[in-house]
């Protein structure tokens, strides 16, 4: 299903009747709520600080989290309290707020979480309901608020949004899920602050920003040992595993 869904999606195959009957359905649902929310009918609430999201409008991985460690570290550089949150893809189910720390574990707080928290070195929070996440930083102390993830999160009020686009990959077919991978219709993106273009490809989108990832050295994941140069494995055999949401950008 999967890599039939890819070939639809980004290969050029045709989506059958009753995969674009059901992107009809999911676009009238998207607009209802959407109006529901620009008119007030569903209240948009406030975590207590300006709050910066960081998202996508296509399904799969976009280099979100790389920038929010970008963005994290060029805040806090400016003297701002800054604080991340997220909803912890794939950790264990856990009611409540976790605020990662150096004894979490991944399957607690998730992969991401732990990241951004190692690399950015900036309070995290980890919640289901990304309003209590933020209202827990600001309590905690945080002036800045960056949500990972949560573009299509509309209860959530945001001062500013930052929509990332893979290169390589673009808005595939330009459909609605499921027949296509828009979680919702390209003129979105001229509501948001910026758009960013990550990776190399042929994709453009007028006034976007541009972010490449340089990967330069290989680090123990139980932190036993140096790093070491990538340039340390040119014309050696490897053996390489990937979870991100585009595979072949790691490849």
């Amino acid at each position: 299903m999967h890599d039939w869904l890819q070939r639809v999606w980004y290969g050029g195959e045709r989506a059958p009747w009753w995969l674009r009957s059901l992107a009809v359905l999911y676009g009238v649902l998207m607009r209802v709520r959407r109006n529901a929310y620009a008119r007030g009918w569903l209240p948009a609430q406030r975590v207590g600080c300006p709050l910066i999201v960081v998202g996508n409008i296509t399904v799969g991985g976009t280099g979100k989290t790389p920038l929010v460690i970008w963005l994290a570290g060029e805040l806090t550089a400016l003297g701002l309290q800054v604080a991340v949150i997220t909803r912890g893809y794939g950790r264990e189910a856990h009611a409540g707020v976790l605020r990662v720390n150096t004894r979490s574990s991944a399957s607690a707080v998730g992969d991401e979480a732990l990241l951004v928290f190692r690399r950015a070195q900036v309070p995290v929070y980890v919640c289901g309901d990304r309003l209590v996440a933020g209202r827990a930083a600001v309590a905690a102390g945080a002036r800045v608020v960056i949500a990972d993830d949560g573009l299509q999160h509309l209860r959530l009020a945001r001062e500013f949004e930052i929509a990332l686009i893979d290169a390589a990959r673009g808005l595939g077919n330009g459909a609605l899920l499921p027949a296509g991978p828009l979680r919702e219709p390209h003129a979105r993106l001229g509501g948001v602050g910026a758009v960013v273009l990550t990776g190399a490809g042929a994709y453009q989108y007028p006034g976007a920003l541009c972010m490449q990832l340089r990967a330069g050295q290989l680090v123990p994941l139980n932190g036993e040992g140096p790093a070491v140069p990538l340039d340390a494995f040119r014309a050696r055999r490897v053996h390489a595993f990937a979870g991100i949401g585009n595979p072949q950008r790691f490849f």
